[in-house]
């Protein structure tokens, strides 16, 4: 697994490589594995299971047209939920690559408490952090919504980790992986059609050492108002998105001046798009 991590991440964009054959945050007594739908959305047809036979059969009854993943069976767990980052990135250019991540992630979670033992798998409410299978949980719970904003995830990283720890520890994390991303999407082979740019939905998972895992990338993400975090969130991506790729001449010129303001943790007035990677 280790060598996986390191061909996906050729050029140093994560700041703590793993030992080789050491995967402590993925590898676990439980053995617990995921299997996804190719091409899937909104957590349908998502399997967790430690049982080879059920990964088959569910991976044979989708003709094989599905994506197995390694459980990480060490999530950070605050209020005893897991939960993912959704972080949202704009790729305004592929050559030269030009990636902005928006300044606040936010945190969807999970409304069961979480539990890897026995029947505690398939439950779907303590699994699975799409906001569209959480919509339908039972009211109440610890998190209003099932989220929430940058804020929050810092306060209780900080708490946990110490003051600072989500500023210097994890956020650099999270930019990584984000950039790692679109740099593959470069070398895959992707091409830009006339002036368009790409907003992607980055799911990340946290675990219980800081760790940070990319679970899925999303081509188009929810950017509905959709919970008080999110409506307080689009507004801004939007209005921005449009401003730095219509009034700044889609933020592709690599030998253009940035605004000091959208540099990595300028202050501002509101939630931005800052430049991650050029």
């Amino acid at each position: 697994a280790s060598d996986v991590y390191k061909r996906q991440f050729p050029d140093g964009d994560v700041l703590e490589p793993l030992v080789e054959d050491e995967v402590p945050e993925v590898d676990g007594a439980a053995g617990v594995w995921v299997l996804k739908p190719a091409g899937g959305s909104c957590g349908e047809g998502v399997v967790c299971s430690t049982s080879v036979q059920e990964l088959l059969a569910a991976a044979m009854a989708r003709r094989w047209r599905v994506v197995v993943q390694k459980y990480i069976e060490r999530p950070l767990t605050p209020l005893a939920r897991k939960f993912d980052v959704r972080q949202w990135v704009l790729v305004t250019s592929l050559a030269p690559l030009v990636v902005w991540g928006f300044s606040d992630c936010y945190a969807r979670f999970a409304s069961a408490p979480w539990d890897l033992g026995g029947p505690g798998l398939g439950d779907r409410f303590a699994h699975l952090c799409n906001h569209s299978v959480q919509k339908d949980a039972p009211a109440g719970g610890p998190v209003p919504e099932h989220m929430w904003a940058a804020r929050d995830l810092a306060a209780a990283v900080d708490g946990r980790f110490g003051a600072g720890a989500f500023a210097a520890r994890l956020a650099p994390r999270l930019r990584a992986v984000a950039v790692a991303v679109c740099r593959e999407l470069a070398r895959g082979g992707a091409a830009r059609v006339g002036r368009g740019f790409e907003w992607l939905g980055l799911d990340l998972m946290v675990a219980d050492d800081l760790g940070c895992w990319l679970l899925e990338a999303n081509v188009s993400p929810d950017v509905s108002r959709s919970t008080a975090v999110t409506a307080a969130l689009v507004p801004a991506a939007t209005a921005d998105c449009l401003r730095l790729v219509l009034d700044e001449g889609h933020g592709d010129d690599a030998g253009a001046a940035v605004d000091p303001a959208r540099a990595v943790g300028a202050a501002r007035a509101a939630p931005a798009w800052e430049l991650w990677a050029r």
